[in-house]
């Protein structure tokens, strides 16, 4: 990208706090308006891995469960 994620934040800021529009940012900013618009609704967020699902405690407790069918003798499969 032409533009740094401090430059995109501070634009989506700006346009959330409305002291700029859409076109302003991405002009000032070089952040292309389709960028801007699909941060703004949320469609595309920040995270390069995609939207989280479960909780940081279900990712845990998940893992935790794994870990004692592994012991179990018990190992979970994909269709599991």
């Amino acid at each position: 990208p032409t533009y740094s994620i401090a430059d995109l934040k501070l634009a989506l800021d700006l346009i959330g706090d409305g002291k700029t529009t859409v076109i302003e940012a991405s002009n000032n900013y070089r952040i292309p308006i389709a960028t801007l618009y699909s941060r703004l609704s949320g469609s595309r967020g920040g995270n390069p891995c995609g939207n989280k699902i479960l909780s940081d405690g279900e990712e845990k407790f998940l893992i935790h469960v794994i870990h004692k069918f592994q012991e179990w003798q018990h190992p979970l499969t994909r269709s599991d």
